[in-house]
């Protein structure tokens, strides 16, 4: 099991309970009190949606989060609001289910031999790329480095 990133750490165990209760604190983020619990004896990864959660709520960055930015955590400004964030991130996730799909139908018509098929090949690669597009644009909304590919 991977290890929590030291400053998801820290931010808990200086809030919680310092500043207000861990069942306070999960309902108020929609993070799981087990998640939290985990994350505050350093242990497992938190998911992208959970970074998010974090970010907003404690008005920092996720790669500052992640350890990866030195700067102090200030929000990107394209991305400061929650509302925004969750766009984004949903945004994300579409356009990478769009690939999955894109990908799926290029192996099935790739194994057709007809016209038909080879035109369907090309216009599901041109879905493909614009899924990447999307991806990209929403990761970089997101301030985070999210794979594309």
């Amino acid at each position: 099991m991977k290890e929590t990133y030291p400053r998801v750490v820290e931010l808990l165990r200086q809030h919680i309970p310092a500043k207000i209760s861990r069942n306070e604190f999960c309902r108020l983020t929609g993070i799981n009190r087990n998640s939290v619990d985990r994350y505050l004896a350093g242990l497992g990864c938190p998911t992208d949606e959970t970074l998010v959660k974090l970010s907003d709520y404690f008005d920092v960055s996720i790669p500052w989060l992640r350890g990866e930015d030195d700067d102090s955590g200030a929000l990107p400004t394209q991305a400061k609001n929650a509302k925004q964030r969750r766009k984004y991130l949903n945004d994300y996730r579409a356009a990478a289910r769009e690939m999955e799909l894109a990908e799926m139908c290029i192996g099935i018509l790739e194994r057709m031999s007809c016209k038909t098929a080879q035109r369907c090949v090309k216009e599901m690669k041109a879905v493909q790329q614009e899924a990447l597009t999307q991806m990209d644009i929403a990761a970089e909304g997101l301030g985070a480095p999210y794979p594309t590919r």
